[in-house]
């Protein structure tokens, strides 16, 4: 490609925008906020699903043991439930390590544990069950077996647990299933209406080109850069607002939800980065259908 076209294709591209400038303005502004959409379930997705406890699972139990239990009680309990079907496999949780674990999930607030002089945070015992797919009610009759030992204070067990943070699974399953394909859609939907109505436009140009035997890449380009332009810009107001809300949660949510939605730096990058890349594909693909649908009319 020659400096002259690409020269070409900007002004005519920089023309085409100021065909409309209310709508492309409207078409910016809800361009970026389906972006921001979009990065907002991946990150509540991700977040959910790398941050979940253990218990968050079916094939996971936490078994928490009364605070006035001692290691020999906590090493009595793990021989009586070795001796128990489906159990596949049973990791002691010290109350050191608990609190080790807390302290890194507290991160830069872990010092508010400083004061506090005694372990507060009880035993425990992280279970495996064997795969129980065929029958889950022998599970669920089994947790209820575990929690009639008398060393235990509590189980937190998938199913039944989850009916207690119930938003959780609801929003993880949103976010990771037709919720990102339906955003997808509209930032394609969205694009496509604002090439058309440029492609109206310049219908005349179009077939005085197709007259004098101009490429159709020629006659195309400027509405795949418009398009293109478009996911840019929208990328980018979407991934600012999108860092500043990481940050916000950061610092402004409860502890255990700002761990929770805490990123390093590298993945934040990542993200925008993503979200960059996929602005571009789709408002390309939303171009790509406007032309296509312009040539069948």
């Amino acid at each position: 490609m020659r400096i002259e076209d690409i020269h070409h294709f900007s002004r005519r591209t920089q023309e085409n925008i100021s065909l409309h400038p209310v709508a492309s303005g409207v078409t910016l502004i809800v361009l970026s906020l389906c972006l921001l959409f979009l990065g907002i379930d991946f990150f509540l997705y991700r977040s959910i699903t790398t941050s979940a406890p253990p218990w968050m699972t079916e094939s996971k139990a936490v078994v928490y043991l009364h605070h006035q239990a001692s290691s020999r009680d906590q090493e009595d309990l793990v021989e009586k439930l070795r001796q128990l079907p489906r159990i596949q496999e049973i990791r002691s949780v010290s109350k050191d390590e608990a609190r080790k674990r807390l302290e890194a999930q507290l991160g830069e607030w872990k010092g508010i544990l400083e004061g506090i002089q005694e372990n507060p945070l009880p035993l425990s015992l992280e279970i495996t069950f064997k795969n129980g797919e065929k029958h889950p009610e022998e599970l669920e009759s089994l947790v209820e077996k575990i929690r009639k030992f008398p060393q235990v204070e509590d189980i937190f067990y998938g199913k039944s647990s989850l009916e207690k943070l119930e938003f959780l699974p609801v929003v993880a399953r949103l976010a990771g299933s037709w919720v990102p394909g339906l955003l997808a859609l509209a930032v394609v939907l969205i694009v496509s209406n604002s090439i058309q109505l440029t492609v109206s436009a310049r219908r005349e140009e179009l077939d005085i080109y197709e007259i004098i035997g101009a490429t159709p890449f020629f006659a195309r380009a400027p509405f795949y850069f418009e398009g293109i332009l478009q996911g840019i810009a929208g990328s980018f107001i979407a991934s600012s607002i999108l860092v500043l809300l990481i940050a916000l949660s950061r610092k402004g949510l409860p502890l255990p939800l700002g761990a929770m939605f805490s990123w390093e730096p590298w993945e934040v990058f990542g993200l925008t980065a993503g979200i960059m890349l996929c602005g571009i594909a789709l408002s390309w693909l939303g171009a790509w259908y406007a032309i296509r649908h312009a040539q069948q009319t």
